[in-house]
């Protein structure tokens, strides 16, 4: 093999690299792992979709939340501290693809994070933040995990 075709390879291994994102549970006994920290993370579709696509900016190591049913849901994964973009998801075998520069939140390690709303609504969605509805959902749905994070306003 040539040294441009090992080269090819090896950029092609790194970007393709996909790890998929486990949703916890308020009473699962998790271990935190290193240089990881929460996310708490909304959706909100009119449609079924069956993959959304993250991309850490640094690395480009790329993370899929799959199967995301019609509705709000509100979910807590860890991820490695960093820098997340939504770059894309798939919706009846549509794939809408964005920018990886502006649907972004950044993970600490060891903290919980606001990962933010996806309002999914084809090429026009968005990602918003609103602090006031992270701690409430996260009260809601891991209460146990709010209160070990947030502690005030946490029941």
């Amino acid at each position: 093999m040539n040294k441009k075709m090992i080269v090819f390879i090896a950029i092609f291994a790194l970007f393709s690299c996909k790890k998929s994102i486990t949703t916890l549970s308020d009473q699962s006994n998790f271990q935190l792992m290193s240089n990881h920290g929460l996310v708490a993370f909304q959706t909100d579709t009119l449609d079924y979709i069956s993959s959304i696509r993250l991309i850490e900016t640094a690395t480009r190591v790329q993370h899929m939340i799959s199967k995301v049913d019609k509705g709000v849901h509100f979910r807590v994964f860890q991820l490695p501290e960093g820098n997340y973009c939504v770059a894309e998801f798939v919706a009846y075998s549509t794939k809408f693809v964005f920018d990886t520069r502006k649907m972004c939140f950044y993970v600490e390690a060891d903290e919980i994070n606001d990962g933010g709303s996806l309002a999914i609504r084809g090429g026009t969605s968005r990602l918003y933040f609103n602090e006031k509805r992270f701690v409430y959902q996260l009260n809601r749905y891991y209460p146990n995990i709010c209160k070990q994070y947030i502690g005030a306003g946490c029941s």
